[in-house]
C-alpha cells in the first residue's frame, strides 16, 4: 500500500532525511555522554576494565534519557512527516507545527519518549559491554599490532 500510494520517495522513504536528523544527533549525544559516564565511573572503580553492568545500565540509562529529551522535538517533526501526507520538509513542517500549535507541543510526549528509549539504550549497551568483556577475556591478553609487526620482521 505504501509503496502504491506513494513509491520509492514519497511512500517507502518518506521521513528519511527527517529520521536522519533524529537519529544522528541523538547518536552524538548518546555516545559522549555514555564514554564521559564511564571516565567518570572508572576514577572510582580505579579503570575502565574493572566497571561491571551495573554500570553499563546507570550509563545507558542517562545517556539515552538525555539524548531522548534533546532529540524529541526533531522526533515530533519527523514523525509529522512519516505519517500525515499534508507535512513536507523539516522547516516548514516545524514552522506549521509551531504555528497550529504553539512552543509547547514540542515538549509533549517527552516522558513518555523517555520510558520508551531509555530501557532500550540500557539493555542494548549493557549486553554489548558485557560481551565485549567476555570475548575480549576469551582471546586473552592483546598484542600490541607493533609487537606483532617488529617479530613477522625478525622471523
Amino acid at each position: 500500500a505504501v509503496w502504491r500510494e506513494g513509491g520509492l520517495f514519497r511512500g517507502l522513504l518518506r521521513g528519511y532525511w527527517s529520521g536522519m536528523a533524529t537519529y544522528g544527533p541523538f547518536s552524538a549525544i548518546y555516545f559522549n555522554i555514555y564514554e564521559h559516564w564511564k571516565k567518570y565511573c572508572a576514577q572510582f572503580t580505579g579503570s575502565m576494565e574493572t566497571l561491571h553492568t551495573g554500570h553499563f545500565v546507570a550509563g545507558g540509562t542517562i545517556a539515552g534519557t538525555v539524548a531522548a529529551v534533546a532529540t524529541s522535538p526533531i522526533d515530533l517533526i519527523k514523525t509529522r512527516i512519516q505519517v500525515d501526507n499534508s507535512y513536507s520538509g523539516m522547516a516548514s513542517t516545524a514552522a506549521r507545527i509551531f504555528r497550529e500549535e504553539g512552543l509547547r507541543v514540542f515538549s509533549k510526549g517527552i516522558g513518555a519518549r523517555v520510558v520508551w528509549v531509555a530501557p532500550g539504550c540500557a539493555i542494548t549497551i549493557a549486553a554489548f559491554e558485557d560481551c565485549k568483556k567476555l570475548l575480549m577475556k576469551a582471546s586473552g591478553p592483546a598484542e600490541p599490532v607493533e609487537t606483532r609487526a617488529v617479530q613477522q620482521m625478525v622471523v
